[in-house]
């Protein structure tokens, strides 16, 4: 099967800069880049034997569950709850490392049993990346193979995916979906942005949309910038429809405005394709997880009293650690845009 080529647009040259970023980041967020120099051969060399096991999976029988959230709002801590109920298919960080040939790599996770081993009870990330293998993972370079986005967004353009190149990306996606009789859910910004496309896609679908308060998600991502970067101006994560990254906007109004894009893009996306969804509130889930899951897992087909949580350690609640200065002015960004 012959792989399809991105065109040189900009929405390819978004994603260019992306690694780029990337590529910038400090200290302990460095990449390693002779590692992913090493994945890039092995997805090289496992990408032909992909097509032909991809074509022979069988079809999922459970519903997609996508989580829609700006970055900073809890995302991977919810997608780390959910991994831990055991009641969810998703992509580990094992599998992501092949995203040229997941569904191959899924079979090998599934043979060794990788997923029967225990969590840690503590729920601990580092900005969406989670630490043991069997973890959820973001599948960003999954993702930015398969998806073709508006110029300066993360909005899909479907205008440049070719019927073929979609039909492969769904077949893809059902094939990893069928790993596990059991809901496949996905954490990914750029998919949480695109909700009609997805619906599109997929008749059995449920959304959940993350919400947490504005100010610790704006204080979040501001310090995200500070820690990866070194710098507040670096603009960092989703690109909403509202293209905050403008230059002439100040590191806070550029923060209210990807939070309020998001959200924005998201509840559009909602309304349009008429979509089922429930909203989940970062607050609740940190002060009583049990009671939040199980309201996801309902509207999922689970039926949560049969199901067991391990004990999870304390949720780490929201409080102010950025100077007074900095906390006034995304106050005042928030207060203008939102």
């Amino acid at each position: 099967m012959n792989r399809l080529r991105k065109p040189e647009t900009e929405a390819w040259k978004l994603q260019a800069l992306r690694k780029r970023e990337t590529v910038r980041r400090r200290g302990r967020f460095a990449v390693d880049q002779a590692f992913e120099a090493m994945l890039f051969k092995a997805n090289e060399a496992w990408a032909p034997l992909e097509a032909a096991l991809v074509a022979e999976a069988p079809p999922p029988r459970t519903p997609l569950l996508v989580i829609c959230y700006p970055p900073r709002s809890g995302s991977t801590m919810l997608a780390q709850m959910l991994a831990r109920t055991k009641a969810y298919n998703y992509v580990t960080n094992y599998v992501a490392r092949f995203w040229d040939a997941p569904y191959l790599a899924g079979l090998i996770e599934r043979k060794i049993n990788l997923r029967a081993q225990p969590f840690s009870s503590a729920i601990r990330s580092t900005y969406g990346v989670t630490c043991e293998p069997h973890e959820p993972h973001e599948f960003g370079f999954f993702w930015n193979k398969w998806l073709v986005f508006e110029d300066g967004t993360h909005r899909i353009d479907e205008s440049r995916m070719p019927d073929s190149h979609v039909q492969q990306f769904r077949q893809e996606l059902r094939a990893l979906m069928s790993l596990y009789d059991q809901p496949f859910f996905i954490k990914s910004d750029l998919v949480g942005l695109n909700v009609s496309f997805f619906s599109r896609l997929f008749d059995d679908i449920v959304f959940v949309v993350l919400k947490r308060d504005p100010l610790f998600v704006a204080q979040s991502i501001y310090q995200a910038r500070v820690q990866l970067y070194g710098d507040p101006a670096v603009y960092w994560s989703t690109r909403p429809s509202n293209r905050p990254d403008r230059s002439d906007l100040s590191p806070a109004e550029q923060i209210a405005m990807q939070i309020k894009g998001v959200y924005d893009d998201v509840y559009t996306g909602l309304q349009n394709a008429g979509a089922r969804y429930i909203e989940v509130q970062y607050e609740a889930l940190c002060r009583q997880p049990r009671q939040e899951l199980a309201c996801i897992l309902s509207h999922t087909g689970l039926d949560e009293t049969a199901l067991t949580l391990p004990a999870l350690a304390p949720m780490p609640g929201n409080r102010r650690y950025l100077p007074g200065k900095t906390i006034r002015e995304l106050v005042r960004a928030l207060a203008d845009i939102l």
